[in-house]
């Protein structure tokens, strides 16, 4: 697979929240949540999405709205396409009673990890989560890395900007490759040698 890992693209999300009628919160406020979630199981979508809203909810994290990521499934190949997850994003808002910067980090790391505990608990899958963060977002996918900005349209949009920006792609020798090994990972990548 292939993917990569950039800043949060402020203005991409403060367009979108701005065209459902909220008011985007600051850069550093607005954590974005990657989900892959089932899609062909209707029930298992609305059980993980409950997860979701749940944990998040008792974390005192406001979610402003889901967002269906605009994906070009005709770039897969036959057997990507066929597991390919559902892709949405998580819009959150940061309150007062988290401080900002890495308090707000941690805590959003502790959302994803007990997203990802109730989500096995159900035996939900796909339930994975890319990347839950104020700093950081993550597209990725079981493809090359040639059909990544094809697949994924916000990569082509020009509100997309970032000071910085980790690619990596791998093919699998050793498992079998999935939706959820495609590199990169949530903080670095790595090709699986020792070198």
């Amino acid at each position: 697979g292939a993917g990569i890992l950039t800043q949060i693209p402020h203005a991409l999300f403060a367009r979108e929240l701005e065209q459902r009628g909220f008011i985007s919160p600051d850069p550093g406020d607005l954590a974005v949540g990657v989900f892959f979630l089932p899609r062909e199981n209707i029930f298992a979508n609305v059980q993980a999405k409950q997860i979701i809203e749940t944990v998040l909810a008792e974390h005192q994290f406001p979610l402003l709205t889901w967002r269906t990521v605009p994906i070009d499934q005709d770039e897969l190949g036959d057997h990507a396409r066929g597991i390919c997850p559902q892709i949405e994003h998580a819009l959150i808002a940061r309150l007062p009673h988290v401080a900002a910067g890495d308090a707000f980090e941690r805590a959003l790391l502790l959302a994803r990890k007990e997203i990802e505990r109730r989500a096995r608990v159900a035996e939900i899958e796909p339930l994975y989560v890319p990347s839950l963060s104020a700093r950081t977002i993550l597209y990725k996918g079981l493809l090359i890395s040639l059909q990544l900005t094809n697949f994924y349209a916000d990569l082509r949009d020009s509100r997309y900007e970032s000071a910085l920006a980790l690619f990596h792609q791998r093919y699998s020798t050793n498992t079998f490759p999935n939706w959820e090994r495609a590199q990169p990972f949530r903080f670095l990548c790595h090709n699986g040698e020792i070198n």
